[in-house]
């Protein structure tokens, strides 16, 4: 029990920061604090070929953006940050997997701590939160919990409430749409769709079939409809003013036009940085002043504007993506990282690895269409950290658990949805 509640704790910290050079939350600092504890567990993990790969590729990716930050001659407050950023998800995923291991109720425990990080910090009051106005700020504050709730009762609230508790995740899908989240909107209502829609036999990929054709244009139209819906109603004051200037300063940033890239206008910042050192990159937290007033301007921004958005950021060129971040910063080896754990998420979701985990599976299922998200389009570093390294854990293990469906018979696979702590720790056959 001492576990589960470690796990929910951890990462409900993570909104909650002190400084120490860089920040570190108190979920990190109670995590290096356990990390004797969890030691043996760590040699467990230690023998499995996935996590043996996942930490030579996060030494790899650490050993890139050293080698970039060294040409670069990156300065050591920015240096040092980006080092431990990647250094703390390293040792959180060997952490996290020790701690949360295979049980469910720490796996739950994680998932509803994570959902519930910015709602601690605004009750813990931290400076800067005290007066967010929760409606105007749905998708950070209340709207992940109010999803992954939805999720978990969907796998959980079957037997007690039937088969509508299904229908949970689409209604938080059409409130974080209605509370102008539309990201949070599109993902939890994907993620409903593939739940209901997408019934492969784990650990296969079946041919196309007919089905799965309609299913696959039924998800197409629906976010076609649902953009053209947000882009008659949101202009008009139909979503509220918030909603409305929000989407008039988007369309100005697209030059006149919206699309699905506006309101991500950082890949128009970081792509050209990135086409002039794509290899090597651009050092830990790269910053150039001027390019980023000319390219604000050259978007749109007026004169006033852009320098008032270059100052607040002290120039740093904006990514807000782990993927292009990763390029932008460490060269190709950040991109490949990343385009890796992308590629790991939406396997797992293809060969329905969820499975394993019985009623988790809706809730995991939402959180790696997360991840496929925000590896494109959310910045890497602070809470996500240790968020990032939990979902590393559950693709490996899911991945892990494939790999030995693979190997056995048809009669011993029945069987492989029991969580076993021998088969975890055993080596799969190659």
């Amino acid at each position: 029990m001492l576990r589960v509640i470690l796990c929910f704790l951890i990462p409900a910290a993570s909104s909650l920061r002190f400084q120490f050079g860089g920040a570190i939350t108190p979920g990190e600092i109670l995590l290096i604090l356990l990390f004797p504890a969890l030691f043996e567990d760590v040699q467990k993990l230690l023998r499995m070929p996935l996590v043996r790969k996942v930490m030579y590729a996060l030494a790899i990716y650490l050993a890139a953006q050293v080698l970039s930050d060294i040409v670069r001659h990156t300065p050591p407050e920015d240096f040092l940050r980006g080092w431990a950023r990647i250094g703390m998800m390293m040792f959180g995923f060997l952490a996290i997997g020790a701690l949360v291991g295979t049980e469910r109720r720490r796996i739950l425990a994680f998932a509803l701590g994570a959902s519930m990080a910015s709602l601690v910090a605004v009750l813990a009051e931290v400076p800067g939160t005290q007066q967010v106005d929760i409606t105007s700020e749905y998708k950070f504050i209340v709207g992940g919990f109010i999803s992954v709730s939805a999720f978990v009762l969907a796998g959980y609230g079957r037997k007690r409430f039937g088969k509508l508790v299904f229908l949970a995740p689409l209604a938080a899908g059409i409130l974080a749409f209605a509370m102008n989240s539309r990201s949070l909107a599109g993902i939890t209502l994907l993620a409903w769709v593939i739940l209901w829609a997408v019934r492969y036999s784990s650990g296969e990929v079946r041919r196309l079939k007919g089905r799965t054709v309609l299913m696959s244009f039924g998800i197409v139209i629906a976010a076609f409809a649902l953009f053209h819906v947000y882009t008659y109603m949101a202009p008009r004051g139909l979503l509220g003013d918030r909603a409305k200037q929000k989407f008039i300063e988007q369309t100005y940033l697209s030059h006149g036009k919206f699309s699905l890239t506006s309101g991500r206008s950082e890949i128009y910042f970081s792509w050209p940085k990135i086409a002039e050192s794509p290899i090597i990159g651009r050092g830990s937290w790269p910053k150039d002043m001027f390019y980023v007033i000319n390219k604000a301007q050259e978007l749109g921004m007026s004169p006033e504007y852009s320098a008032v958005f270059a100052t607040r950021f002290k120039g740093l060129i904006p990514s807000h993506s782990h993927f292009f971040g990763g390029w932008l910063e460490a060269g190709i080896i950040g991109a490949l990282f990343w385009g890796g754990v992308l590629i790991g998420a939406v396997w797992v979701l293809l060969l329905d690895g969820c499975f394993y985990f019985g009623p988790l599976k809706p809730l995991l299922t939402f959180i790696l269409v997360s991840t496929c998200w925000d590896v494109l389009f959310s910045p890497f570093g602070g809470e996500r950290r240790l968020g990032d390294a939990f979902i590393m854990w559950i693709i490996v293990l899911t991945l892990h658990y494939l790999r030995q469906q693979k190997t056995m018979t048809i009669r011993e696979r029945p069987q492989a949805e029991a969580f076993s702590t021998k088969r975890l720790n055993a080596r799969p056959s190659s």
